[in-house]
């Protein structure tokens, strides 16, 4: 079995966090069983829901689950992108983080979502979401 865990960001460093925990954070990651990480990110231009390794719907076979097609990683992405400028005064180009985030339709880049994870927050300048895990 992978690994699983969920992380957030404050604006200081990552935590770990428990199902219960009440905190909004503006950047949120949810790694399931290594073979699927979703990337939940609130800022003034909206908010994104992300997915390396596979779609929740795809992943799991069902229906209601998460889903993503183009237009949904693309608009995630520019949402992505603005909300790193916010944060952090820089973002990749919108090509080079389209790279990362799958739709229903796409196959996975990576044996295990922690490596797409890693040099998706080394691109993006943020410490590594798993590095002191």
């Amino acid at each position: 079995m992978g690994l699983s865990v969920d992380r957030g960001h404050d604006g200081t460093g990552w935590h770990t966090l428990e199902d219960d925990d009440p905190r909004q954070l503006p950047l949120r990651v949810h790694v399931y069983d290594s073979d699927l990480a979703g990337v939940w990110c609130t800022g003034a231009a909206g908010t994104a829901e992300l997915f390396l390794g596979y779609t929740p719907s795809r992943y799991f076979e069902d229906d209601e689950a998460s889903s993503a097609d183009e237009q949904d990683v693309r608009a995630g992405v520019e949402v992505f992108r603005a909300f790193l400028l916010e944060h952090t005064g820089s973002a990749p180009e919108a090509e080079r983080l389209r790279g990362f985030f799958v739709t229903d339709d796409d196959d996975s880049p990576y044996t295990f979502v922690e490596e797409g994870l890693t040099e998706l927050f080394d691109l993006v300048g943020l410490p590594g979401v798993l590095d002191d895990i």
